[in-house]
């Protein structure tokens, strides 16, 4: 396994609006999104959010009173429903759903989340300050066979993992490919355009912004059925013509830090940056170095390389 660096951000949870980014090995990735988080007590939480769902239900059925979001949310839906003149009992049923999605949404809420990102110095979390991603993660949501999933990513390195939801009768899982180079931000629909015909729209489209968290591998108990395994091979390289090739720093890291522009990342001649392009990368060195991202050695060869 080659250990190469790569960059990634961490959260305490999804509220956290302040990135943590690090760089970690290969290795590193591969057993943390290996290692399954036994979380019961937040599945009890779930569990007596959906009691109050199905008590509010109840008690709207039977015409009592009750307290409670819930049941506010119900009566709002039954006289929106009688002002458009639509019938009662489905509009109530799509509304004592979505509660239930929102009970079950608590578990997102409170685990810890990363996402395969490098964001600017003092940045919020967000696509819009995103600068580089290193995986391409791919939620497969639809009950999915994660063998077909192996078969589809098989020439490349790959790690797989359920999710929270994951049943053997409905399979739910992410797939993780580290990339062989980080793809600027602005490639990024491109580089998710691609892998979603690749895998022939298995995937969940909602997943696809620059920004997006991931929860770390959890269960709602130690005995929940889950898989976890990583494929061998090369790094994934998708099939874009890259914009930009300089590796940026993250400001605070826990291992090694990979180089301002590997050797192997020189340009070709067919890969030539336009004017403005050259411009916009010796903006970002010159802010680097003004930093003390990069030292005088550090900036005057990346300055050589991309010119």
């Amino acid at each position: 396994m080659s250990e190469g660096a790569f960059a990634i951000s961490v959260f305490k949870t999804v509220f956290d609006p302040a990135p943590e980014q690090r760089v970690v090995t290969l290795s590193q990735l591969t057993d943390e999104l290996q290692h399954f988080l036994a979380k019961p007590d937040l599945q009890r939480l779930v569990e007596r959010e959906l009691r109050l769902v199905d008590s509010a239900v109840q008690a709207f059925e039977a015409g009592l009173w009750q307290a409670g979001p819930q049941l506010a949310v119900l009566r709002r839906a039954r006289d929106e429903a009688e002002e458009r003149g639509d019938p009662v009992q489905p509009a109530l049923e799509a509304a004592a759903e979505r509660l239930r999605h929102e009970a079950r949404k608590v578990v997102k809420e409170r685990l810890p989340c990363w996402s395969p990102t490098v964001y600017p110095e003092g940045s919020k979390r967000g696509s819009e300050h995103v600068q580089e991603l290193s995986c391409l993660v791919l939620d497969y949501d639809d009950g999915s066979d994660p063998e077909e999933a192996r078969a589809v990513w098989g020439s490349s390195f790959h790690i797989l993992h359920t999710s929270w939801s994951h049943t053997p009768e409905l399979p739910r899982f992410r797939l993780v490919l580290p990339l062989a180079t980080p793809v600027p931000v602005a490639d990024w629909q491109r580089v998710w355009s691609w892998a979603e015909e690749h895998c022939g729209r298995a995937i969940d489209p909602r997943c696809k912004g620059a920004g997006r968290m991931w929860t770390l591998p959890a269960l709602p108990h130690p005995e929940a059925p889950h898989l976890a395994w990583s494929h061998g091979g090369p790094l994934l390289e998708p099939p874009i013509s890259p914009r930009s090739r300089v590796l940026l720093h993250p400001s605070r890291h826990d291992g090694p830090t990979p180089p301002v522009i590997p050797p192997e990342e020189r340009r070709e001649p067919h890969q030539l940056a336009s004017p403005s392009e050259l411009v916009g990368l010796l903006e970002r060195l010159s802010r680097l170095h003004r930093d003390g991202e990069l030292s005088d050695e550090e900036f005057a060869t990346a300055k050589k390389r991309v010119l």
